[in-house]
């Protein structure tokens, strides 16, 4: 009844898009678009669609041009909101899945300066932080993650990996610590498991290390 509703047309979009006509979806954020160019929402919501598109896409050129569209909506997103905490993040995984790790890391810091309880912005960085070799940054990543979720065992896994790199006096110990805190929260994660036994065992703890190998 309202053919410049720009609200009516994004909300269009995203009850399409949940019934899986990501196309139709696309098509009802670009006519939003047209009426409200600054409409950040229905950015984010049509990069969204662009990605699920990339993901179903059998030929590998028309993926990368969907992957493309998508960061292009994502960006528009987050210049038109700058406190769009979920377009930078959005943004930050794509750059990190297309091997822009510096790009990744600016847009995951735009994420945790707007909302610094957003974890997963923190354990995204200090993958990409541990992967470059910024142990340093990635301990002190990680160490936040821990802090604003403590039951989930990979990134304490990560983190004792940082401080084995580190090269710092007490990595050994901390990495044992790291190590022991994640099977604390998963008793039968075998990286842990395993981490502890070697963190043990490199000590010359051989007697602790032997139930945990």
């Amino acid at each position: 009844k309202n053919p410049k509703s720009a609200p009516a047309r994004n909300l269009m979009g995203l009850a399409l898009y949940k019934q899986g006509d990501a196309e139709g979806s696309v098509e009802q954020y670009k006519r939003a678009l047209e009426i409200d160019p600054k409409y950040a929402e229905a950015h984010f919501n049509l990069g969204n669609a662009y990605q699920r598109l990339a993901e179903a896409e059998s030929d590998p050129a028309e993926a990368r041009q969907r992957l493309q569209d998508a960061e292009s909506s994502f960006a528009a997103a987050g210049r038109n909101q700058k406190k769009f905490v979920l377009a930078h993040y959005n943004l930050a995984s794509i750059y990190a899945g297309t091997g822009r790790p510096d790009q990744a890391i600016a847009e995951l810091r735009q994420c945790t300066k707007y909302d610094p309880q957003y974890f997963p912005a923190f354990v995204l960085m200090g993958k990409l932080m541990y992967e470059r070799r910024d142990f340093e940054g990635a301990i002190q990543t990680l160490t936040r993650f821990t802090e604003l979720s403590p039951a989930s065992p990979q990134p304490r896994v990560l983190l004792g990996n940082a401080y084995l790199q580190s090269g710092r006096e007490d990595a050994l110990v901390r990495a044992e610590e790291s190590f022991r805190g994640a099977v604390g929260t998963d008793s039968t994660y075998i990286d842990a498991i395993y981490s502890v036994a070697v963190a043990l065992a490199s000590q010359n703890k051989n007697e602790e290390a032997a139930p945990w190998f």
